[in-house]
């Protein structure tokens, strides 16, 4: 099965500290009937009639495991060698790297870091463990064919989880409100500034300013942003359909400001009008969020 790792997915951020915990796990499982790795959510799309598989959630886990089976391949081919059938070939054990190509510098640095260190545990794995690795060592697949449904599932399952911060489970909202307002571009664009923003900074961004002070300008408390607060920071969908007086002034600022951004005057007088974002208001979701979030960003950082 070839999968496909989307534009909007966050770069491949696994340290050594995880790869070792993850070799860590196998090793000492290795006894038991199977061992479960975890979830893996595709959501799987028609494109000029070829089906793409898109991993929405279990990006880090799988891109781990691919260089853990490479490495054993490179490095315990003997042992691999003793334990498959006669009918089976190495071939098979292969992962399709090549298949792979990835742009952003923090994931191939991970990459690099990351099967260095996995190469040199590889001694640790006897036919045992191979054996385990490769036929008991498990992944629940989820394969939904509607991009929404994906993501409401990558939801459910990481709003009990510990790896995922609320601001994470913000962009992949917000990312799935762009799949039908957006460019490819426009997405590629959203997902490099917020990943220029790195886990700590985004959080105290939303904790100490933006969640506090919408909260507070409404009169309620705001002591600590938790994954059950997030609904703060949604609101109406880019396309504002709902027929209430107060969409009409999203509405046609949203649009003027696309429409004056986008025409070919722009590329004269090298102007841009920016979104008149104010803490209060209601959320236009998709790409304003993001933009939204850059300006706070940089407004904070001027004050200080």
């Amino acid at each position: 099965m070839d999968l496909t790792i989307p534009s909007y997915q966050r770069p491949y951020k696994w340290t050594e500290k995880n790869v070792n915990q993850l070799i860590d796990d196998i090793i000492f499982h290795k006894d038991k009937s199977a061992y479960r790795l975890g979830t893996l959510v595709i959501h799987e799309e028609n494109i000029e009639g070829k089906n793409i598989l898109n991993v929405v959630d279990g990006q880090q886990r799988t891109i781990t495991l691919t260089l853990i089976a490479h490495a054993i391949i490179q490095n315990r081919k003997d042992v691999l060698q003793k334990i498959i059938t006669r009918d089976e070939k190495i071939e098979n054990y292969t992962p399709k790297l090549s298949a792979h190509s990835f742009v952003n510098d923090i994931s191939k640095n991970n990459i690099y870091d990351n099967y260095k260190a996995i190469e040199r545990r590889t001694i640790e794995f006897d036919g045992e463990t191979v054996f385990f690795f490769f036929s008991k060592c498990e992944l629940v697949q989820v394969v939904l064919s509607d991009i929404s449904e994906a993501f409401q599932f990558f939801d459910s399952q990481n709003a009990r989880g510990k790896d995922l911060e609320p601001h994470d489970l913000l962009k992949a909202f917000h990312l799935r409100e762009m799949e039908h307002f957006s460019t490819e571009e426009e997405r590629k664009a959203a997902v490099k500034k917020w990943e220029a923003m790195n886990t700590e900074q985004l959080s105290k961004l939303f904790a100490l300013y933006l969640y506090r002070i919408r909260n507070w300008s409404k009169g309620y408390s705001a002591r600590y942003f938790t994954k059950n607060e997030v609904d703060i920071f949604k609101g109406v969908s880019p396309d504002i359909n709902e027929n209430y007086p107060f969409a009409k002034s999203f509405r046609i600022a949203h649009f003027y400001t696309e429409n004056y951004n986008q025409s070919y005057h722009r590329n004269i007088d090298k102007n841009k009008f920016e979104y008149p974002f104010q803490i209060d208001q209601t959320i236009i979701n998709g790409k304003r969020f993001f933009e939204m979030i850059a300006y706070y960003d940089n407004l904070i950082f001027n004050i200080k």
